[in-house]
């Protein structure tokens, strides 16, 4: 916990800066850094999570995917009202993002949004149920435009 004092200034600069692969080290960082520091970061979550939804809709999608890939690591502080008191509303937006981008033009972000779905959902579980008719449309609509590659996915 004590890292964070040194890296979270670091980060929140990547994060800020206006060159897209200096912004995607801040997201990578803050992935890395997501399990081991959970408990640091809990207070600057709200903060962070409307950040990365927001590069989720990156122009690049080497960003959009890394984000995607960074959100699904906050999965547990999403979903777990004890310490995200906004969890509900929280869910539901990176949910949202999250199934906008399983439908990306990009075979890369398509994939990591795949994943990150896969994870949110493990930890999510019942919480999942009134967005299945939205998660049910989205996948159906994923497994048509696909091509055979990302299928496997």
């Amino acid at each position: 916990e004590n890292i964070l004092e040194v890296v979270l200034p670091l980060i929140s600069r990547k994060l800020e800066h206006e060159s897209w692969e200096v912004q995607e080290s801040g997201v990578l960082a803050l992935g890395a850094i997501a399990f081991g520091c959970m408990d640091g970061l809990t207070q600057y979550m709200p903060k962070v999570m409307e950040h990365l939804l927001k590069l989720c809709q990156a122009p690049k999608p080497l960003l959009r995917s890394i984000s995607c890939w960074t959100v699904a690591r906050f999965s547990n502080w999403i979903c777990n009202d004890r310490i995200n008191p906004m969890s509900e509303q929280v869910l539901r937006a990176v949910l949202q993002q999250l199934l906008l981008r399983v439908l990306d033009k990009n075979k890369r972000v398509q994939e990591a949004a795949c994943s990150a779905f896969a994870t949110l959902e493990e930890t999510a579980r019942h919480l999942l149920i009134p967005y299945l008719e939205d998660i049910v449309s989205t996948l159906s609509k994923a497994f048509q435009y696909y091509q055979a590659k990302n299928l496997l996915i």
